[in-house]
């Protein structure tokens, strides 16, 4: 296993007094110790001889064998072996993330498995009944007037880079404050429920007093230093907040004092379970690094902290240059009622065998309205955390004989491409020619739970006794991440085998885009390196810095795909048209894939030249709005209203959490579809989990229609009955007879009219 599924603690008070370290294991799955001695260890060498005297001296004799024996058992267990400190009369002050293990030459704080970690006392904390998703992350940067500068633009970017493949569908959410204020952070953390608060900035540990931290005054230019207990009474009173990160950097390090010193204990006092801390300041190069490393780990190690620390040193230690010393200058702090379990940050899981199962009848009838069944579910079997084995693989099969009985389908799986994080949102999106499908695109969150959406699709008459082809598309914000294709037979032609499809992935893509759409392009390439593509941003690199057009036309011959992003600036462009004409004529039109994204689709006199209309060009699944702003903003896709028919359709719901879809343009509206013989099958239900199939219900239009038929019935035999009967009843004396049948009369009345509220309504 790459990384550990939790931890073991070894529980150990360490003492000074005088010259001498005291070291007693309070407790630890090999049992405890008595206090031994051993000298006060040397912090002079460099850090291998200081981290075997460390080493030497916090284990010695018993003690050691007592962590040796613990370290076994928890790595035969799949477990990680945590030493936990707890310091007494000033043995905080050594550089225990040095420890080194002279018999395996490895520093602890460099291996996941063997995590070191500072105690700090604090009270038992209530559990909280936040959910995972979204994990909300704080990053608040201070800068004022009158501090060292400090590149915090270079360390927003890493991490939102790094983190923007799980923020597509809310999974996660990055709140910047560029000029935090005390008050601003605590308006924030009032706001929404976080689980992450990253400072980047100064701290300041005056000899003998309290650790401050260089804020940002409320009229964002100069410096308010605010007291560490001050700043850990605001972040304790947001009760989801489980990770403190401070990473304090300065381009101009002059003195190698603790600018957090006294600051992170102050956080773990006052509740905050975990907190990350810079024990010296750091240059920019590294604070970068870490982060970066620390948030790709913290989301892959499913919210564990200590190794994402591990990870995030070793980033440091594997650099070139100064950068490399200063890996152990990242000390982490704990709670001391703060389990293993309890440490861990709620991150969405990241599951990577999603799969997308797609299944329509084997022939469509011409001018009928078929259903298309669309499932997103786990590819392998998966245990629940009450050790249930699922096959959602299965219980998908079992949905689609259960809806369409025994009449003959088509089903096609195709997996992922890239491993999906809980939460995220995805749009599908059929593209069939000449097969109209209702809706044009839907949306659904990936939970890891079945998650199912039904489409109509209908092929016309002049389709009959053919074969179409076409692609169901499933985009995660601009990627694409599946492409499953369709073979719709109409009309009784023979239908395609079914068969597993895996998506193409091109590694080295050329991207052809007009300076003016640099932005959503580089969006779109910023996604692609997080996910391990470079080929993009270097062209996009080398483009920026005005790479000669022979450069390009080399890099075209070397690359996987042409990707072509069509807008009204790019088909004017006269660069582009070099690009592209030099692509079709060295590659064919197979090398080449354009994309667009504006509305409506981008064409003038002559444009797209015939070359290239003779492509199939891909719509991006974004709003126009996307063009000049965000290219990560939350937005859904336009639906399609839908064919009118006589079915009772699901509604398609939009991921949770995330506005109503707007409706689409309007068209023309399809003629209502004749009710299929097959009128037995019943729709799926709701979205996000695995629907029922149970015997076939009234549609509610005909219930409704049922009841207002009966209503008039009554009503009219009663309204007669009372007009007849008083008629009659009029010959004789008294009127008690007449209120009997009055009374028939008014009921009657009443019911006509209630029973045609529903017509008249439909009416309008």
């Amino acid at each position: 296993m790459e990384r550990p599924s939790g931890y073991l603690d070894v529980d150990l008070v360490v003492a000074r007094r005088g010259d001498v370290l005291e070291t007693r294991v309070l407790d630890s799955p090999a049992g405890e110790t008595a206090t031994l001695s051993a000298p006060w260890p040397s912090t002079h060498g460099d850090d291998k001889v200081v981290g075997d005297a460390l080493f030497a001296a916090l284990l010695p004799g018993e003690v050691r064998l007592r962590y040796e024996k613990s370290t076994d058992r928890a790595l035969a267990s799949g477990l990680g072996v945590r030493v936990v400190l707890r310091f007494e009369g000033g043995a905080d002050e050594l550089p225990w993330e040095l420890l080194r293990d002279p018999d395996r030459f490895t520093f602890l704080g460099l291996d996941p498995w063997r995590a070191v970690v500072r105690c700090t006392e604090m009270s038992a904390r209530e559990a909280t009944t936040s959910s995972a998703t979204p994990l909300r992350i704080l990053l608040a940067v201070s800068t004022p007037d009158g501090t060292p500068a400090i590149d915090a633009a270079a360390e927003i970017m890493s991490i939102q880079s790094r983190l923007r493949p799980f923020s597509w569908g809310a999974a996660v959410e990055v709140v910047t404050l560029r000029t935090a204020s005390l008050d601003l952070i605590r308006e924030t953390l009032q706001a929404k429920e976080f689980h992450v608060f990253h400072y980047i900035g100064h701290g300041v540990h005056p000899a003998g007093g309290i650790g401050h931290l260089d804020l940002t005054a409320e009229d964002g230019t100069t410096i308010s230093s605010r007291s560490a207990d001050e700043i850990a009474a605001i972040l304790a009173a947001s009760p989801s907040l489980r990770l403190a990160v401070l990473n304090c950097c300065d381009s101009a390090v002059k003195e190698r004092s603790d600018p957090f010193a006294g600051t992170a204990a102050a956080f773990v006092r006052a509740g905050i379970p975990a907190v990350v801390a810079m024990r010296r300041a750091i240059t920019d190069t590294a604070a970068v690094a870490f982060a970066d490393e620390f948030y790709a780990t913290l989301i892959e190690s499913g919210g564990l902290v200590e190794p994402a620390v591990a990870r995030g040193r070793a980033a440091l230690l594997a650099a070139d240059g100064p950068v490399s010393t200063e890996w152990s200058a990242v000390a982490l702090h704990l709670g001391s009622s703060i389990s293993a379990d309890q440490a861990r940050i709620p991150v969405p899981g990241l599951d990577r065998d999603v799969r997308f199962t797609v299944s329509h009848p084997a022939a469509l009838r011409p001018t009928v309205w078929e259903p298309m069944l669309f499932f997103a579910h786990h590819g392998e079997r998966i245990t629940t955390e009450s050790g249930v084995v699922v096959d959602q693989s299965a219980e998908v099969e079992d949905q689609v004989k259960a809806f369409f009985g025994g009449t003959p389908t088509a089903t096609t799986a195709t997996p992922s491409s890239q491993p999906l994080p809980r939460g995220a949102g995805l749009v599908v999106r059929p593209d069939v020619p000449d097969v109209k499908c209702s809706p044009a695109q839907a949306a659904v969150t990936w939970t890891g739970e079945i998650a199912q959406l039904t489409f109509l699709l209908r092929a016309g008459t002049e389709r009959a006794g053919t074969t179409v082809d076409g692609h169901l598309r499933v985009f995660s914000g601009p990627l694409l991440i599946a492409e499953a294709p369709l073979t719709l037979a109409v009309g009784g032609a023979e239908p395609a085998p079914p068969q597993e499809h895996p998506v193409e992935r091109f590694r080295r893509i050329f991207p052809c885009y007009a300076p003016e759409d640099g932005g959503l392009v580089e969006g779109v390439v910023a996604v692609a390196e997080a996910l391990g593509d470079g080929y993009l941003s270097e062209i996009v690199a080398e483009r920026r810095s005005g790479a000669p057009i022979d450069w390009m036309r080399s890099k075209i011959a070397e690359a996987d795909s042409f990707q072509l992003f069509w807008s009204r600036n790019s088909m004017t462009s006269a660069t582009c048209r070099s690009e592209w004409e030099e692509a079709l004529a060295a590659r064919g039109d197979g090398f080449v894939r354009p994309l667009y994204w504006e509305e409506p689709f981008p064409r003038s006199d002559g444009l797209p030249p015939p070359g290239l209309a003779a492509l199939r060009f891909v719509r991006l699944p974004l709003p126009t709005a996307t063009v000049n702003g965000s290219l990560w903003a939350a937005r859904e896709p336009e639906l399609d209203p839908g064919p009118s028919t006589g079915w009772n359709l699901p509604p398609v719901p939009a991921p949770v959490g995330a506005p109503a879809p707007a409706p689409a343009p309007s068209s023309p509206a399809a003629p209502a579809p004749s009710l299929p013989p097959r009128d037995t099958w019943s729709l799926p239900g709701d979205l996000g989990r695995a629907p029922g199939h149970g015997p076939p219900r009234a549609a509610p239009g005909l219930v409704r229609a049922a009841g207002s038929g009966l209503g008039m019935l009554a009503g009219l035999i009663l309204t007669v009955t009372g007009i007849i009967g008083g008629t009659a009843m009029s010959a004789f004396p008294g009127d008690s007879g007449h209120r009997t049948y009055w009374w028939r009369i008014i009921i009657g009345v009443l019911l006509l009219v209630i029973s045609l509220i529903p017509l008249v309504r439909r009416r309008r």
